[in-house]
């Protein structure tokens, strides 16, 4: 019997419909994002009437009808700059937000072959480097030195 609410847990339904839309925003598949309004839908009447039942649904729900945005960090995972980039992008409550990690390997030719913008993200003078995107548009690529002498970083 399948849970159609959030207890100590939350329902398979709900993190199925949080995963669905990240998973379509790394891709920019809008297909996937569609899995999870058959889920909203078959919720519906649930999030209407008894909303409080599913707070994990109501989190995809928002998380839905936010613009979102993409954090794309160019690098070798290993090194400093980019370890401290990841750190950066990780604090504070950013829930609309999806990180990914290129480093020029097998992961980056699977999603250059799905996302093909992601086939120019790459370091920066072999510095770590992070976009940040919405729906794949993109704002100028920034290193570790640039964050921290603009101010954003301490």
């Amino acid at each position: 019997m399948k849970e159609d609410y959030d207890g100590a847990e939350p329902s398979a339904n709900s993190v199925a419909a949080l995963n669905l839309l990240r998973f379509s925003r790394m891709l920019g598949d809008s297909s996937v994002a569609k899995k999870a309004d058959r889920i909203f839908a078959l919720s519906g009447r649930t999030l209407e009437g008894m909303p409080a039942a599913v707070p994990q649904l109501l989190v995809a729900l928002g998380y839905s009808l936010s613009s979102g945005c993409q954090i794309v960090i160019a690098g070798n995972p290993e090194d400093s700059d980019a370890k401290a980039l990841i750190a950066a992008s990780r604090k504070g409550f950013h829930p609309d937000q999806v990180i990914l990690l290129v480093d020029g390997g097998e992961g980056q030719a699977w999603l250059e072959e799905r996302v093909p913008p992601m086939a120019g993200m790459k370091p920066i003078d072999g510095k770590a480097t992070l976009y940040r995107c919405e729906n794949f548009t993109c704002s100028a690529p920034v290193t570790l030195s640039e964050l921290e002498s603009s101010g954003v970083l301490g």
